[in-house]
């Protein structure tokens, strides 16, 4: 699945962003970090259209970005708090840590479940 992928790319990135202590080094890692994170949000929201019946698209697509505009602004303030206790270093492989495990559920979710429901994953529908 590509979202694993892309997730774990993301992680990867914000890991070794938080122990690197050369500027241009971090930079690279923001750099990558950053593409993961356009990458998710770009392949989430189109394939996340494409298999919403017609009729529920507007539901499913209010839901998604409420869901994603809301948990932004809660992980800031969970980065900020554990920053400001522990350090930024440790604020931000914590962050990538919970995104690794979020991305391995999430994939095992879905693995699971196109198992239970035999899809064909070349055309994306049912046997």
């Amino acid at each position: 699945m590509r979202f694993a992928k892309i997730l774990e790319l993301f992680s990867a990135a914000l890991f070794a962003l938080s122990l690197s202590r050369n500027f241009y080094v971090a930079l690279a890692f923001l750099f990558v970090a950053g593409f993961g994170m356009l990458l998710f949000f770009s392949t989430s929201n189109t394939v996340l259209q494409t298999i919403v019946p017609d009729e529920m698209r507007g539901r499913v697509m209010g839901v998604w970005s409420l869901v994603f505009g809301a948990m932004i602004p809660l992980g800031s303030l969970e980065a900020g708090a554990v920053a400001h206790w522990l350090s930024t270093s440790f604020a931000l492989g914590l962050g990538a840590i919970i995104c690794a495990v979020s991305a391995a559920v999430t994939l095992f979710v879905i693995r699971r479940r196109e198992a239970q429901l035999q899809v064909d994953p070349r055309i994306g529908f049912g046997v």
